[in-house]
């Protein structure tokens, strides 16, 4: 009597599932051929683009010219190299639920670039050598955040890169070379992005220095860019370009948001405890990459694995994107002591192979527990701006404590913000005008 009950049940959810499955191609039949009527130029090459053909078969066969199939869904359309022309019919594609890649490159689409925000779900879109012209609004790419790749170049696309471009945690490579984009590169987080191609446009100013590692070529063509990884320093002028308003408003956020973080971690070390033997202040910086014999000896309770880190234990980082290093790495390095304050020893480490970077010993902060110690450092590691230098790592031990940044290669902070012809002291009012 059981069989008998369920059986009709089962029959009705696999027919169930049959339907909804020719429901969906359906759909996508019908989406896809209001696409194909946008378009112009089209002759014979989609002329398998047809109500009586299914697009894909089962296996992820394709049956339509440039479909990309996933089972028996559209996973993706390359129409590359067809001389196409027309309308992009984009309400039409964003009804293709399965739709994860768009590629229509080398065709002969022309005027502003489609809102391609409303395929939100989009992973890869490739747009490359078309007719493509003028400005790309601010939120052209907002909550696009599914994006890995997008490339535009070879366009004649205008104006400055769009801030939007900014917010896209997964986007992996953007290639805008070969536009006449304008303006300065904006600030670009770099968690994952690996390439940034603007060669060969009329970007100008500094590029940002968390871009300094990628290759050349990829701001070459822009004659009034600086900055390292081109050979073209920056000048006083180009260091200080005008400020727009919301700059200021993002600057002032970022700025109190720091001073914020910082000043709740100093003033709860100083409430547990006040320095009682504050050690003396010197200004001698030491000339030499590796420190002599007498001065190790000297610094032993400094330098050493008793009085620095304990030998074995590592280091804790709180960035993934930089070189890794130990504790043997840190105490086997080259050291140049930078100062010796009321907080504590500062010196630069040069890790033999790897990096360098500058560590700050703490001497009085006996009162703190680690897991206080780490929620603080990580708040302070999480904040990234293009003026703050990262906090890379720390290390807690109940007697002392290392904070690990990274070091500015041959610059002070007045020439890296202003450049060597700017030292006069500025109030913060004038830095804002």
């Amino acid at each position: 009597m059981v069989i008998k009950t369920n059986f009709p049940i089962f029959i009705i959810v696999i027919l169930s599932g049959v339907v909804l499955t020719f429901s969906n191609q359906a759909s996508d039949i019908e989406n896809l051929l209001k696409f194909k009527d946008s378009l112009q130029n089209v002759g014979n090459q989609m002329s398998n683009w047809s109500s009586s053909i299914s697009p894909c078969k089962g296996n992820a066969i394709p049956q339509w010219q440039g479909v990309i199939c996933e089972g028996e869904n559209v996973w993706g359309l390359k129409l590359d190299h067809m001389g196409l022309k027309g309308t992009i019919n984009l309400d039409a594609l964003k009804e293709l639920s399965n739709l994860r890649t768009l590629s229509l490159i080398n065709n002969s689409f022309e005027g502003p670039l489609p809102e391609i925000k409303n395929l939100g779900y989009m992973k890869t879109i490739f747009l490359s050598d078309n007719d493509f012209q003028g400005d790309i609004p601010a939120k052209a790419f907002e909550d696009m955040q599914s994006l890995k790749k997008l490339h535009l170049d070879n366009n004649k696309l205008t104006g400055r890169i769009p801030n939007s471009l900014t917010t896209l945690g997964k986007l992996t490579e953007l290639n805008l070379q070969n536009n006449q984009f304008s303006g300065q590169i904006p600030y670009f987080a770099k968690d994952r992005l690996i390439v940034l191609n603007v060669s060969n446009n009329k970007l100008q100013g500094p590029i940002p220095f968390n871009l300094s590692s990628m290759d050349a070529s990829f701001f070459s063509g822009n004659t009034e860019l600086c900055g390292a990884p081109l050979h073209h320093q920056c000048n006083s002028n180009s260091s200080m370009p005008k400020i727009t308003t919301e700059t200021k408003i993002l600057l002032a956020i970022v700025l109190v948001a720091s001073i914020a973080a910082i000043g709740s971690v100093i003033i709860i070390l100083l409430r547990r405890k006040r320095t009682v033997d504050l050690e003396k202040r010197t200004s001698q910086n030491m000339k030499n990459v590796a420190l002599p014999n007498n001065l190790k000896n000297h610094e032993h309770d400094s330098m050493t694995p008793d009085g620095l880190l304990d030998n074995g234990k590592n280091l804790s980082f709180l960035r993934d994107d930089r070189v890794k290093f130990d504790m043997n790495d840190l105490l086997k390095s080259s050291a140049e002591i930078l100062d010796n304050g009321t907080f504590g020893l500062t010196y630069k480490a040069a890790i033999i192979g790897k990096t360098t970077v500058i560590v700050k010993r703490y001497k009085e902060m006996h009162n703190v527990n680690k897991e206080e110690f780490h929620q603080h450092m990580r708040r302070l590691g999480r904040l990234n701006h293009i003026n703050l230098i990262p906090l890379v790592a720390c290390y807690y031990k109940k007697e002392e404590k290392l904070l690990v940044s990274d070091h500015i290669d041959s610059v002070s902070l007045a020439i890296y913000l202003h450049g060597k012809s700017f030292f006069s002291l500025l109030s913060i009012i004038n830095l804002m005008e």
